[in-house]
């Protein structure tokens, strides 16, 4: 990865950002000690709170005005604690993640050159210039800690990649098969009475709509889409393989059973569910780009998951001693505005 992307990718842009309001939150000491890790390794609490402060204010461009300004102190999650502490102990999550994997950057060959190290600094300087000074000191954005910040992130991208090459990406058709199919819903449980609840159709607002459904049906395959237009409906289109489940698709049992039994061409006749009634279409009994989605889609999947079990090797014994005084510290008092980013696009070879 170039230099200039790795700028590109972490802080994706030089962002103006601006104090909105709040308590005036005293500023905290980048020097102190937060955590304590092996061989007498330590991060800074400018590192962290860099990196809790640069969280707050990309969630403060988009909550605050659905919120309200006093959001980091609501139970978002229901879980009986604030927004605030939620966000700090995830921050805290990702930190050990980013230094256990920086640990073990030899396992993969993983390194950061004097390159890359210009350039983040040079990313540090662009930040900390294009900020306010209100805002920079809420973020205690010193040079040292944001090209701290960006070293583990650049560290974890690059880790990242070198994990999922040992994915197996070697997927069979047979495995990913795809087969796609159109069809038309028409609901049986969306009614509403003139005061807005809920309610029931009568039996003879049901025999309409199975009437309505029937007449799809009425049509050969060709005419699906006109005849569902002239009924008022539109037509859809989904793909399943052989082991999807009706949770999976979020279409119900009853039409995944009903599409199994078509060939490639044939419409089904009216199926009724508990939701509504479906008229369908089998397209296509082996759908190459779909299946080529598919295997894409198993790959992330593979990719995903090997992360996440090497990350949780990493992390098992991992020595990373909070101290939860100073991380306490760390208060979303104050909130962010961003008030303009510039961005820069670059495509950049390997």
């Amino acid at each position: 990865m170039k230099a200039k992307r790795i700028t590109a990718l972490l802080l994706t842009a030089v962002m103006s950002i601006g104090v909105l309001g709040g308590c005036g939150a005293k500023n905290v000491d980048a020097d102190e000690v937060v955590v304590k890790m092996a061989d007498g390794e330590e991060v800074r609490l400018g590192v962290a709170n860099f990196m809790a402060r640069y969280t707050q204010s990309n969630f403060d461009s988009f909550y605050v005005a659905y919120f309200g300004e006093d959001y980091w102190s609501q139970d978002m999650s229901g879980k009986g604690e604030t927004m605030e502490d939620t966000t700090k102990d995830q921050v805290m999550d990702t930190l050990k993640t980013y230094y256990a994997l920086a640990a073990h950057m030899d396992d993969y060959g993983v390194t950061i050159t004097e390159e890359d190290t210009k350039a983040m600094e040079e990313a540090a300087e662009a930040f900390i210039e294009a900020n306010s000074d209100e805002a920079i000191q809420a973020m205690s954005a010193n040079k040292r800690d944001i090209v701290e910040y960006l070293r583990l992130v650049t560290i974890q991208q690059r880790m990242r990649e070198a994990i999922e090459e040992d994915v197996d990406t070697n997927i069979s058709d047979e495995e990913a098969a795809q087969r796609t199919y159109s069809y038309v819903e028409i609901p049986t449980n969306d009614k509403v009475d003139e005061n807005g609840e809920a309610a029931d159709y009568t039996e003879e607002e049901l025999t309409a709509l199975r009437v309505k459904a029937q007449g799809i049906v009425s049509g050969n395959a060709d005419e699906f889409e006109s005849k569902a237009e002239a009924e008022g409906y539109t037509v859809s289109t989904q793909s399943y393989g052989e082991k999807d489940t009706a949770e999976d698709s979020g279409i119900p049992e009853e039409v995944i059973s009903a599409a199994n039994e078509l060939k490639e061409g044939e419409m089904s006749e009216v199926i009724e569910t508990e939701s509504g009634f479906y008229v369908l279409r089998l397209d296509s009994e082996f759908d190459r780009t779909a299946t080529d989605e598919k295997k894409d889609q198993i790959i992330g999947e593979r990719q995903e998951e090997l992360y996440q079990e090497v990350c949780e090797k990493y992390r098992k014994d991992f020595k990373f001693e909070i101290d939860k005084k100073v991380w306490k510290k760390v208060k979303f008092e104050d909130l962010f505005t961003i008030k303009q980013a510039e961005v820069e696009e670059e495509t950049m070879s390997e």
